[in-house]
């Protein structure tokens, strides 16, 4: 199984790889089945996302493996109104959002294709920045981003997937997902 890589939450393209080079990238691996994980309705993403799951290559083959983010996202709002007003807590979650800042920028001038946005540098740059996260904030890590991609893997398992599949993911999920899913 092929893992490939979106940004679902940015509007802006990355050079290299607009929904026209994504189409072109998947499109290229001939998938049986284009598994999704970015969410259960596709109406709900980004224009570009939309566009590259309704396109006429794709979508015949299109089965989406998400799960309901709005549960998850429930959680870290709740976690994070419950820690607001603690000092500690507001430097730790400063430092993540430099390093996150951080992180996106240095690949935003490193991506200009495909290649380099689904390569083992971007995947060792956000599984760092989910070890630093679990690290400070163990809990959230685990009830959160743990919890959320386990789920995802259970549905892209129930839809046993295939060595001819593609399967689509957040930029940040994709490593999670590659070892996870390491024997296809």
């Amino acid at each position: 199984m092929r893992i490939i890589a979106l940004d679902p939450d940015n509007l802006r393209h990355i050079k290299g790889y607009t929904d026209k080079d994504v189409v072109v990238y998947i499109s290229s691996s001939k998938p049986a089945r284009v598994l999704c994980t970015l969410g259960t309705d596709a109406e709900g993403m980004n224009p570009a996302v939309q566009g590259i799951l309704n396109d006429p290559e794709i979508k015949p083959r299109l089965t989406l493996v998400g799960v309901d983010n709005e549960k998850y996202s429930g959680v870290e709002t709740e976690y994070m109104r419950k820690n607001n007003d603690k000092i500690d807590f507001q430097v730790k979650r400063n430092v993540l959002e430099m390093i996150d800042t951080s992180i996106r920028s240095f690949l935003d001038g490193y991506w200009n294709s495909p290649e380099t946005v689904n390569s083992d540098l971007t995947d060792t740059m956000y599984k760092a920045k989910h070890r630093l996260r679990a690290t400070i904030f163990y809990d959230l890590e685990e009830e959160v981003w743990e919890k959320r991609n386990e789920s995802i893997l259970n549905n892209i398992r129930s839809a046993t997937p295939g060595r001819n599949d593609v399967l689509l993911c957040t930029l940040e999920e994709r490593y999670w997902f590659n070892e996870k899913l390491a024997v296809f």
